[in-house]
C-alpha cells in the first residue's frame, strides 16, 4: 500500500469520526456551546411581535412567564387626573388608544391646571420628563417619550409603549410626570393597569 493511500485512508477515517461527534451531540445550536455570537431567544422579532415564548415580555424573559389579566379587570377608560405629589398642580390625561394598548406605541393629551381652579389651564408650566415605571419588576419602558407643547398648559406626549403586561401588581405601570412651574416643580404619578 503506498504512502499515498495510507494518507487518504488517514483523512477519510478522521473526517468519518468527526461527523459522528457532531451527531453524538444532536443538534443543541450554537448557544449551548458558550457561542457568544448566537442569538438570544426572540432576537430579530418585530418590536411589536407578541408571539413567542415570553410574548409580552421583550427582552425581560429572566421575569419568567406572566399571566395575562382579566380583560375585565382593565377598565375601558384609561384617562386620569389628581394633584401632584405636593399639590403645585392638577394633571388630566388621556391616552390616544383607549383603554392603552398592549405592546404598541401610543400617546397621552396633557393636561395641567391651577391646583384650586382646575378650568384654569397652567400658562408657564412645562413638563420636564415623562416616564412608566413597573415597580414588580424594576424596569420602565424601553422608549424615550416626546413632549410637545400645544398651548398653554397643554402638551402631547407621543411614543409611550407598554411592552409587559401581567395580572395584579405584576402588571401595574406608574406614569410619573415631573411638572416644572418655574417657581414649584412637583411630581404627578398615576397607576395603570396593562393591558388590554
Amino acid at each position: 500500500m503506498s504512502r499515498y493511500t495510507i494518507l487518504l485512508l488517514t483523512l477519510t477515517l478522521s473526517l468519518h469520526a468527526c461527523d459522528s461527534k457532531k451527531a453524538d451531540h444532536g443538534d443543541h445550536g450554537d448557544h449551548a456551546h458558550g457561542n457568544s455570537n448566537a442569538a438570544p431567544e426572540g432576537a430579530g422579532k418585530a418590536d411589536g411581535d407578541k408571539k413567542g415564548a415570553h410574548a409580552g415580555h421583550g427582552d425581560h424573559a429572566g421575569h419568567g412567564d406572566h399571566a395575562a389579566p382579566d380583560p375585565s379587570s382593565i377598565p375601558g377608560d384609561q384617562s386620569g387626573e389628581g394633584l401632584s405629589k405636593d399639590g403645585k398642580f392638577f394633571v388630566t390625561f388621556t391616552p390616544s388608544t383607549n383603554p392603552i394598548p398592549f405592546q404598541e406605541t401610543f400617546a397621552l393629551d396633557v393636561t395641567v391646571s391651577e391646583p384650586k381652579d382646575h378650568s384654569k389651564k397652567m400658562e408657564s408650566v412645562s413638563i420636564d420628563s415623562v416616564r412608566a415605571l413597573m415597580p414588580a419588576h424594576k424596569h420602565g419602558m424601553k422608549v424615550e417619550p416626546k413632549i410637545t407643547k400645544v398651548s398653554p398648559g397643554v402638551f402631547k406626549v407621543e411614543g409611550m409603549r407598554f411592552h409587559m403586561q401581567g395580572a395584579g401588581d405584576d402588571g401595574k405601570w406608574v406614569l410619573e410626570l415631573t411638572l416644572n412651574g418655574g417657581s414649584d416643580i412637583d411630581l404627578f404619578t398615576h397607576d395603570l393597569q396593562c393591558c388590554r
